[in-house]
Formats: structure tokens, sequence, C-alpha cells
């Protein structure tokens, strides 16, 4: 499925003219990348048997005081949605650099990321990437320019809508009408960090992999 290009927001741009020696200055658009969740889950409906795999009656948990997926846990059984048809989502968000992670001009191009898998599925099928997906890319300096909100502006409408409206699924039975909820939000040290409010650091990552460089060399 194809992503669609959001504006985050404008700013200024100014770039010297060897020509005339002049400054000449411009608005462009800062933009993100962003999948539609609602359309994936109908993609995945139409096309694999996925989401027929997703506990989807809440109610259908087993009561024996094991904790063996999301859907035992005391939270979900106090949720509005408790005995309801769901899908539930979890959602993780990350930073990367594309190029060289530990050089000079490492923040240049650092990408965020968010992705979500689905809860219920077994654990065989957890664990593969080929299930974990995609919703959001934007380049990471635009939070500091324009904020989390403008970042995240299609993700929490798309969510807001999945849980207040849901969606109309295909299936072999029939049509079935179910509401999408996120289970939890986690991400690596700079996402959590950064969406949080905390002060964002490269410190605990860059003595992880001198560790490990160094354990690598036997220093």
């Amino acid at each position: 499925m194809s992503p669609s290009t959001y504006v985050i927001g404008n700013r200024t741009a100014s770039s010297l003219q060897k020509e005339t020696g002049f400054v000449n200055s411009k608005i462009e658009e800062c933009t993100g990348q962003y999948i539609s969740i609602g359309k994936m889950i109908m993609a995945l409906s139409m096309n694999t048997d996925l989401l027929s795999q997703i506990v989807m009656i809440n109610n259908k948990t087993v009561n024996d005081g094991k904790l063996s997926s999301f859907f035992d846990c005391a939270y979900w059984k106090r949720h509005a949605l408790f005995n309801e048809q769901a899908i539930v989502i979890w959602i993780y968000g990350e930073n990367f650099e594309p190029c060289n992670a530990l050089g000079a001009h490492k923040t240049l191009y650092k990408i965020g990321a968010i992705y979500y898998q689905f809860e219920g599925l077994p654990a065989t099928l957890q664990s593969k990437t080929e299930n974990i997906f995609l919703a959001l890319c934007y380049h990471s300096e635009d939070v500091k320019t324009f904020s989390w909100k403008a970042v995240l502006r299609p993700l929490i409408s798309e969510l807001q809508m999945l849980e207040s409206e849901g969606l109309t699924l295909s299936t072999k039975d029939g049509p079935v009408s179910v509401k999408v909820v996120t289970s939890c939000v986690t991400g690596d040290n700079l996402f959590l960090n950064g969406i949080l409010g905390f002060v964002e650091s490269d410190f605990l990552l860059v003595i992880l992999v001198n560790t490990v460089l160094c354990q690598s060399h036997n220093f």
C-alpha cells in the first residue's frame, strides 16, 4: 500500500546564488509520509487470513490465572470495549539514522518511524517482521520545529475515528463491524524521552555500541 504525503509545516529555506552573490529565500513545505491503518486493516481482511487469527471476541479469554496475552490483563477487562468485537493494536516508535549513525552529521538525516502490531496473534506470528506494519515516517528534526501535535496529526486523527466509528470488514460470514483501539505505546529511548517531554540523549546508545565493539575485539 502506497503512503500519502501530509504537510507538517512550512519553513523558510535560504540558498546562495553563486552568479549574483545574493541569498535567495523561499517557503518550502516540510512533509511526512502516512500509511492509513484503517485501509491496511481492510486490505489485510480482504487478501489474507491474518485478522481471522486475532482474538476479536474479547470475552473468549481463558480464566486460568495466567497472562498469555493482552486480553488476559485486568486493564482490558475494565475497558469500555470489553465483550465487544474489536481489533487492538500495539504502537511502537523509534528514531533511526539511515546514513552514518556515529558520524559528525549523524542527526542530519535522522528519521522517525511509528509501527504497529496486532494484539492477539499467536506467538509464532507476532515476532515475524512481515506482521509489523509501518504507519508514519517523518524527519526527526521536524518534531523540534513544529511539535509532536503537527507530526502525529494524521495518526491521532485516524486512531480517534477508528475507536469511535470503527470499520466494517468483509468476512466469509458476512460484514463484521469492529472498533480499533490502542493497547499501549512503546518505543526506543529517544522516541519515548521525546514524546514524554524528557531530555533526549544518545549517551546510553554510545555506551552500548562501545561495549559491544570492545567485547568483539577482546579489549
